[in-house]
């Protein structure tokens, strides 16, 4: 099985929430490859790319995947989906986006 988005606690059960710090992975995609994340051999965490064009294996891949960490899990998946926005500019977060009029109906 694959994943688009890991974010683990790294803290210890017992430990208090003052101490409480979470990592997130994202793995990245654009026009030749797409990476994923997955469960490899003896708990190991593997780092998946599927490629289009086999010939761009053999030079230097940018953008492969997203890490950070944080102490809010909420704001560090909004920052680094903000980061990873700016980063690549292939798509734009709902706050920068206008509603269309059309939705209204909806009560948004």
């Amino acid at each position: 099985a694959e994943t688009q988005l890991l974010l683990m606690r790294l803290s210890h059960p017992g430990d208090s929430t003052a101490n409480e710090a979470y990592l997130i992975i994202l793995p990245l995609l654009n026009d030749t490859f797409r990476s994923s994340l997955s469960a490899g051999a003896n708990g190991a965490l593997v780092l998946n790319l599927d490629c289009t064009e086999t010939a761009l294996l053999k030079h230097k891949m940018e953008n492969l995947a997203f890490v950070a960490t944080g102490s809010d899990p909420f704001q560090l998946v909004h920052a680094s989906i903000s980061a990873v926005s700016e980063r690549l500019k292939t798509f734009r977060l709902r706050e920068h986006k206008t509603i269309p009029n059309s939705l209204d109906m909806f009560g948004w």
